[in-house]
């Protein structure tokens, strides 16, 4: 119990002393319930307080409340068991078994490819498309005046894809032309199986533009991928229209296509060659 005047605190069970004892002030017979009343309320207050207190630093520190968790925190945890990151890491699984097996056998894996592997053929080419162009944007970049990132390499990486989009479509349209019928999802996957020898050759040239083994080296690599991509695209087109009674000879068929392909690599070289002269060339 604790006395209104002086504040004193003492025990009083069932209300026995009706005086204070240490002013001698007289306790009401109700003043136990409503101090007691009046202590919840100020306890209930305090606590309020206290939380929201705590709420309010809480917030403007950016920080959550004990025991509540920030809503837009990941876990590394949280990362690995979403469902995009499991897609993720199963094309990678699937890509890279794919990949080993053309790179050891290119001709005969593309005999045995269909349009279930669409999606790989796609990357093939993607990979090529990044490549290609960092072998002549690389030396760029250690001189006095790099190559803007956007005429240098985004501008060489569109005209790849297109390139190879021309070639899948080009072979589409010869295969047509001689009534083989003919998916372009399935094209499109044998020539990306055929061109896993070119990403690997490109793969190394790059590698030897970014250490700086020097120009030798990554340009017989680069030229060994280069001709690996008329190749990959003849190949290609005797193996389709080989197999039939075709109306257009395999041979003029290719060479449409290679010729098609070749002018967007010819316009690639180009491209590039012009602005490391400071565009000399116009094009």
């Amino acid at each position: 119990m604790i006395c209104s005047k002086c504040g004193h605190v003492f025990e009083n069970e069932q209300g026995a002393i009706t005086e204070c004892p240490v002013c001698g002030a007289a306790l009401a017979s109700s003043w136990n319930e409503k101090t007691g009343e009046a202590s919840a309320r100020i306890e209930s207050a305090a606590t309020g307080e206290s939380s929201s207190k705590i709420g309010t630093e809480a917030g403007n520190s950016g920080a959550p409340a004990p025991g509540e968790k920030a809503s837009g925190d990941l876990t590394w945890k949280q990362v690995k068991e979403s469902q995009a990151f499991q897609q993720g890491a199963e094309i990678s699984k699937q890509y890279g078994g794919f990949f080993l097996n053309a790179l050891l056998h290119p001709l005969a894996s593309s005999k045995k490819i269909d349009r279930a592997h669409f999606l790989n053929g796609i990357i093939t080419m993607v990979i090529i498309a990044i490549l290609l162009p960092l072998v002549l944007y690389v030396p760029s970049l250690r001189s006095a005046f790099p190559d803007a990132f956007g005429a240098g390499y985004l501008r060489p990486f569109i005209l790849v894809v297109l390139a190879f989009a021309v070639a899948v479509f080009a072979a589409y349209g010869v295969m047509r032309l001689g009534k083989v019928s003919a998916d372009l999802r399935d094209l499109t996957a044998k020539l990306g199986t055929l061109l896993v020898p070119s990403t690997a050759a490109l793969l190394i040239s790059v590698i030897f533009q970014i250490v700086g083994l020097g120009i030798g080296l990554s340009g017989l690599f680069l030229f060994i991928t280069v001709l690996s991509f008329f190749v990959a695209i003849t190949l290609l087109i005797h193996q389709e229209m080989g197999q039939s009674a075709s109306a257009l000879d395999p041979l003029y068929g290719s060479l449409i296509v290679n010729v098609l392909f070749g002018y967007i690599l010819y316009r690639i070289v180009l491209v590039s060659i012009s602005y490391m002269l400071g565009g000399f060339f116009s094009l």
